[in-house]
């Protein structure tokens, strides 16, 4: 630390040292290379720069990570979105700065530039040229090879973070923000636009007949996506909150490139031709209200997105739309909603179409146009930390 506002950070990583003289395989020049890992592929070095700017802090950073030198989830900064990853095999670079205008605004813009150590594979196929063995080449995955092109693919990334919070002591981009926000009224608007030149290579999921990871065998293609977002807090009055929050975006899947039904159909290779597929324009809406600290209403609305679940966007299964409704009361006095104990009753409705899963399941082969499920629930809380909201 240098001042106030001025100060270095470095950082060093050693990882995944048993992969060390494990093999992998990438093309050059047309030409398919073996290769194995050095221990120099373990390493991985980061500095961080803040400055004062304009009166308040900006900062450049630089991340090199070798291609095992993975280190993890990473933390981000005040409610931002650009795509970071832990994963090695990556030369990154991000600037940005967060100004304020009086006690209550501030704006954080931020770009982000990632440049991959090393492509990902393509899907050649194997052949015999003039009596010799072409053996192919197939998109890596994280199971079967040393490390993978996913996350820490090449990409060019910024973003726009608008805020108002006039209260500064319950924080708009803490996790428990829903329940603490005090302000009587706080937004925030982000805007972020992303550039993925190259493809990746292959996510995985969980095979359920074998019980093991199985990948998709190809990867998501380049693309180029947008998302924007806002979440708005209102507090009128003592006994009265209201929340909302708004999403609209065109994003990729996180695992499957094409439109596929079943796990069934993917492990059979019967996807559709076109890879782009895999993204989707998406709408999204939610609402709560908690009135008299005792009754809560919440509810959302989404429009062409993809399921509640993980593997729902993993394996590209998105509903026309879905709707939930969910009303609760507090049992006890301590009218908390993160420690007391509710009951509540929740509905939810989803419509199907080609894009949603079929199968046996709820589409039932496509004879089922929506689903539609009612649940009566009862929370016992025993206090302490805030439990998660029950599933959707």
């Amino acid at each position: 630390t240098f001042t106030n506002n001025l100060s270095l950070e470095l950082g060093g990583i050693v990882s995944s040292t048993e992969k060390v003289d494990d093999p992998y395989d990438r093309i050059e020049g047309g030409n398919i290379l073996v290769d194995e890992i050095d221990f120099e592929d373990t390493l991985g070095f980061k500095a961080k720069l803040t400055f004062p700017f304009f009166g308040n802090i900006g900062w450049v950073s630089a991340d090199h990570a070798g291609l095992v030198a993975d280190g993890g989830n990473l933390l981000q900064f005040r409610g931002s979105r650009l795509p970071l990853t832990g994963l090695g095999a990556k030369r990154e670079y991000q600037a940005g700065f967060l100004k304020t205008f009086g006690t209550a605004w501030y704006v954080q813009p931020s770009i982000l530039y990632r440049e991959a150590l090393v492509d990902p594979n393509p899907n050649l196929e194997s052949s015999i040229v003039g009596g010799v063995l072409d053996p192919g080449l197939s998109p890596r995955n994280r199971e079967d090879d040393p490390f993978a092109i996913l996350g820490n693919r090449d990409t060019r990334a910024a973003e726009l973070l608008i805020t108002y919070d006039p209260t500064g002591a319950t924080d708009f981009y803490q996790w428990d923000n829903d329940l603490r926000e005090d302000a009587r009224l706080a937004f925030n608007l982000g805007l972020n636009y992303t550039e993925y030149p190259t493809a990746t290579d292959s996510h995985q999921f969980f095979f359920e007949p074998t019980g093991a990871n199985a990948a998709f065998g190809i990867g998501l293609p380049p693309e180029d996506t947008y998302e924007a977002h806002s979440k708005i807090v209102w507090n009128p009055s003592n006994n009265a909150k209201y929340i909302l929050k708004l999403n609209a975006g065109f994003q990729q899947s996180t695992g499957n490139p094409f439109d596929v039904t079943s796990q069934s159909e993917l492990s059979l290779g019967s996807a559709p031709e076109d890879p782009q597929a895999g993204t989707r324009r998406f709408y999204t809406v939610r609402g709560k209200a908690v009135l008299g600290k005792k009754h809560i209403i919440e509810g959302y609305i989404k429009k062409d997105g993809w399921g509640p679940y993980d593997f729902h966007r993993q394996f590209n299964i998105t509903y026309p739309e879905q709707y939930k409704l969910d009303y609760s009361i507090l049992l006890d006095s301590k009218r908390n909603e993160g420690t007391s104990t509710k009951i509540g009753v929740k509905t939810l409705y989803r419509t199907f179409d080609e894009r949603s899963a079929q199968g046996v399941g709820e589409a039932n082969n496509g004879l089922n146009d929506y689903s539609f499920q009612t649940v009566f629930y009862y929370l016992y809380n025993f206090g302490g930390t805030p439990p998660p909201s029950p599933r959707d």
